[in-house]
């Protein structure tokens, strides 16, 4: 209450088919925001107008398809701890602005504009997006985190051990980051990772899983679908290429059956293939386009050091990442009684609150002992008493061994206080 209204428009350039069917024409979506809050161009008002941008982009429902992001496989309620109802959000490469880079760059510009000016908003895309988004140079910082565990425990033959190792070390990062978001999907690549084939939770997919290995030296790897019949979540294969023929033959040539030896490369480009892809459609020009955006603003050279987490947390801000985690982390219960000694005249520090200052007979207290100790140095200075007051230095005298007594009970009652609070968070941990 009492705050001033504010008022921001934030423009956002699209880009739309002309009326005349000729390409496509540069159009503006204007947001008028108005909100409660400070005067002028303060942090408030530019947080503001950041998380005003960030839900235009993150619409869920749009009927225009301005939106250029969508919910997770077009889910409204799942996702885990994810965005506003625990939504997770893909770019969306079937909106109407999909086929032009101008509007994802300028998506790339926003998260490096978030970045660079440590106005943290609230974007809750895919966690795979932040490491497709730096790159290469990204996505090595989240492997080398995996690598040293995974050569300890083995991975790999003698020769070629350290590619197996990687191999190994980048499924186990993409794992982790789409687990949150997938993790029945995850689930059975977890285990067909970690488990040899032999394994019994595994025979499912002795003989039955395989994968094409392209001349390029990629894999066209089908999708994953969870099998409602099994007791946990099941891997199989399905084809998934629109202009392949529905006779080919699924063991032609160039298939490869998934044995130990190359499971690690089927279950990494596996991942790969369903982290490409958003609502039947590839991802990957707006990825690209996006990365461009954000080198306008910061160059990729210096994130290079940055991990996936590392870049979500600049843009995000610690709060939005793990709100529980950080008002968990913030909430100051113990408190120091060498504080309270301090605090009585303050109001309302440590002790829970509890408002010292304002006590009745505290306040009276104070106001006694300041009037006759200004009093008292009045005399000093050989000043008259004001209004007709009797003796005050002798008042003073006698007053001062009560003054002191009630203020060791109030300092008393805070020692006890601050004590049961300490207590309690002691055993509350």
């Amino acid at each position: 209450g009492g705050g001033t209204r504010t008022g921001a428009t934030v423009r956002v350039l699209h880009e739309n088919d002309d009326d005349d069917g000729s390409g496509f024409g540069l159009r503006g979506l204007a947001l008028n925001v108005g909100f409660e809050g400070e005067i002028g161009s303060g942090p408030g008002v530019v947080r503001e107008g950041f998380q005003a941008v960030a839900a235009a982009l993150l619409a869920s429902s749009d009927a225009g398809g301005r939106a250029l992001f969508k919910p997770w496989n077009g889910d409204s309620d799942g996702g885990g701890d994810g965005g506003a109802g625990g939504v997770w959000y893909h770019v969306d490469p079937k909106c109407v602005v999909a086929a032009s880079p101008k509007p994802w760059r300028f998506v790339g510009r926003f998260l490096g504009l978030a970045v660079a000016s440590g106005c943290p908003v609230r974007f809750p895309i895919v966690p795979w997006l932040w490491s497709q988004i730096l790159g290469d140079d990204g996505t090595r910082g989240a492997v080398e985190r995996l690598r040293d565990s995974v050569r300890a425990a083995g991975a790999g033959g003698e020769e070629g051990g350290v590619g197996e190792a990687d191999v190994v070390a980048e499924a186990e990062a993409l794992l982790e980051a789409m687990a949150p978001v997938e993790p029945e999907f995850c689930r059975g690549l977890a285990r067909l990772l970690a488990k040899p084939m032999a394994d019994e939770s595994n025979a499912w997919a002795i003989g039955e899983l395989v994968f094409r290995r392209e001349d390029s030296g990629e894999s066209d790897v089908d999708d994953l679908q969870d099998d409602d019949n099994a007791q946990e979540a099941d891997v199989t294969t399905k084809e998934e290429d629109s202009d392949a023929d529905s006779d080919s033959d699924s063991n032609a040539a160039g298939d490869v059956v998934v044995t130990d030896a190359n499971k690690a490369k089927y279950v990494l480009q596996t991942l790969k293939h369903r982290a490409a892809r958003h609502l039947g459609a590839s991802t990957a020009f707006a990825v690209d386009a996006i990365r461009r955006g954000l080198a306008d603003v910061i160059p990729l050279n210096a994130l290079r050091g940055f991990t996936p987490e590392d870049l979500r947390r600049a843009v995000c801000g610690v709060e939005a990442l793990c709100p529980r985690e950080w008002r968990r982390a913030t909430q100051c219960e113990i408190v120091s009684p060498a504080y309270d000694i301090t605090a009585p005249l303050g109001g309302g520090g440590g002790g829970g609150g509890r408002g010292r200052g304002r006590h009745p007979g505290r306040r009276w207290l104070l106001a006694f002992g300041a009037t006759f100790h200004v009093a008292a140095l009045g005399e000093v200075f050989d000043y008259p008493p004001a209004y007709h007051l009797v003796d005050s230095h002798a008042v003073w005298h006698c007053v001062t061994p009560g003054c002191i007594w009630f203020w060791y009970l109030f300092v008393k009652e805070d020692l006890k206080v601050a004590q049961t609070a300490t207590a309690k968070a002691k055993k509350n941990n």
